[in-house]
């Protein structure tokens, strides 16, 4: 039997009967839909109602924190943390190079530049190791911060990101960033209800990031929240997220430049009910992981995604990796399956060689390069 096939027919005995098999899809049920309508009859489905009050106050309790921002997509939390962080334009920031867009397009909306290294063959997150000796080798101090001694750009922050539901090494990337004074936006997107010691994922950095995108472990439909270490800066970032609007009974007065990206009542009507069934949903995805780690288990030249000690995942999507000599497979593997309909697909084209980014620094990133290579995300939907 072809290996790609072999693999197929592993996977088909994984997943509940269906006609086809999506990566992650939302799971709606009738509450969710009672929720929405209920909403829409309120006439409150904009940027206030009872829904968005409920489901700060049910996501700041799994979180274990009070100063969360909901706003309309992941990419605009991380926009708004790194404008709250103090990076200004023309400043670098260290970005992982396997990772979706939205990191280093996050940067970009600020005037400042991604600066991509290399990530860990492991968790997939960035490395510590490389990252400290790749500090080491391109900067020197000034003024107590970073300075890129070829771009003479300050180097000023790092977006660690938590792939596909698992923690990578934060407390080391912490106490790099500590050591030279960089702050640490977590990018924690996947992670709703992923832990690292004990402590929800996004609240180790100065700054955490969620998203609630139609794909991800719940939904609002679209929508992130900011996770913020700091009252002050919590109420800064609710105040950009609503176009910077002076609060008045009538007056429409901006005090700086702002940005419209408050979730709605309405989107939250849809999360609140989501969130409710989050440990129902965890459950669900941890069975199926352990269901595809018992048949992976049986197939030579694969590894399923393994979490690092001391975390607690949500498994939110699930990844295979192929030994070096079964790399070739992967094209083929991708094409049947969803030729099939297993929905599948790798992990993300490398940051630094999309066309906007390809004159970025960066660092020789073969970690990158080779799990770029050798990933397979299989269907996950619980």
């Amino acid at each position: 039997m072809k290996f790609e096939k072999q693999i197929y027919e592993l996977i088909i005995k994984s997943l509940p009967k269906r006609k086809y098999h999506p990566l992650s899809e939302p799971e709606i049920n009738q509450t969710d839909k009672k929720n929405v309508v209920d909403c829409l009859n309120t006439g409150w489905v904009s940027s206030s109602g009872v829904y968005l009050d409920r489901f700060k106050s049910k996501l700041e309790n799994i979180v274990k924190k009070k100063n969360i921002i909901p706003v309309i997509n992941g990419t605009s939390a991380l926009h708004l943390a790194l404008i709250a962080s103090g990076i200004k334009k023309n400043d670098e920031v260290i970005v992982p190079d396997l990772s979706y867009v939205s990191a280093a397009n996050a940067v970009s909306y600020i005037g400042a530049v991604p600066n991509f290294v290399d990530i860990d063959e492991i968790n997939y997150s960035i490395c510590p190791i490389k990252l400290e000796n790749y500090l080491n080798k391109i900067s020197k101090k000034k003024d107590g911060y970073l300075v890129n001694t070829k771009t003479k750009r300050f180097i000023k922050g790092v977006i660690l990101v938590h792939v596909f539901g698992y923690s990578g090494e934060v407390i080391k990337i912490k106490k790099i960033c500590k050591k030279y004074k960089l702050k640490l936006i977590e990018d924690a997107s996947e992670c709703l209800g992923s832990y690292y010691q004990k402590k929800h994922l996004g609240t180790f950095g100065d700054f955490g990031v969620l998203s609630f995108n139609g794909n991800k472990i719940i939904t609002t439909g679209g929508g992130g929240a900011v996770i913020c270490n700091s009252k002050n800066k919590s109420i800064l970032i609710e105040h950009l997220s609503k176009n910077s609007k002076v609060k008045h009974q009538w007056k429409f007065y901006h005090d700086k430049l702002g940005y419209n990206y408050k979730l709605s009542n309405l989107a939250a009507s849809l999360g609140y009910s989501q969130i409710l069934r989050l440990n129902h949903i965890l459950k669900k995805r941890l069975s199926l992981y352990n269901r595809y780690k018992m048949m992976f288990s049986k197939i030579e030249g694969t590894k399923i995604f393994k979490p690092i000690r001391g975390s607690k995942p949500n498994h939110w999507l699930i990844s295979i990796k192929l030994d070096n000599k079964f790399i070739k497979f992967q094209r083929k593997i991708l094409i049947f399956f969803n030729k099939n309909k297993i929905f599948s697909r790798p992990a993300w084209e490398l940051m630094s060689s999309l066309p906007m980014y390809k004159n970025c620094p960066k660092d020789n990133n073969l970690n990158a390069k080779k799990i770029q290579k050798s990933v397979i995300c299989l269907p996950s939907s619980s």
